[in-house]
């Protein structure tokens, strides 16, 4: 009985610490279980499963980089080269999307530490104090479409 319960109470405290973010805008929810439910092994079925079609499959030097496409949406999953996932970046249709997406953002606690604001464009930088992982959000107005862009941050090592 006390071993159950220890057991429990492990397991609760390790979801806490170490779970990810669960996310309700749809396109965060989407590049997070990417990232974090897929593999390299899985992610095509997966996409498919999300309504998108076969992946293209580039191999560059530092890995292999998937391309997804649906409309008005199209997903890059990018891997090193022992098959771990490095990053995912999500194009979108409709800029205005990135609000809602930066107000969810700050909600679960990641705070904006780049702001650069060109006439077409607008970038913020999104990191949990604490974690290796940062979100970029791009808003392009002109061209009326946004990019999520969720990566493992190599550059704090």
């Amino acid at each position: 009985m006390i071993k159950n319960l220890f057991l429990l109470i492990f397991c609760l405290q390790a979801t806490l610490f170490f779970g990810q973010t669960k996310f309700s805008n749809e396109k965060l929810a989407l590049v997070n279980d990417i990232f974090y439910k897929t593999t390299k092994q899985t992610v095509s079925s997966f996409m498919k499963d999300k309504g998108f079609g076969d992946p293209e499959v580039e191999t560059e030097e530092n890995g292999d980089v998937f391309y997804f496409d649906k409309t008005y949406h199209d997903v890059e999953v990018m891997y090193n080269t022992e098959g771990k996932i490095m990053g995912v970046i999500l194009n979108y249709g409709g800029a205005m999307n990135n609000a809602f997406i930066e107000m969810e953002l700050q909600e679960e606690g990641f705070v904006s530490v780049i702001d650069a604001d060109n006439k077409e464009e607008e970038r913020k930088e999104w990191k949990k104090p604490g974690s290796k992982y940062t979100f970029l959000t791009f808003t392009n107005e002109k061209g009326k479409y946004g990019t999520l862009f969720f990566f493992y941050d190599q550059r704090n090592e």
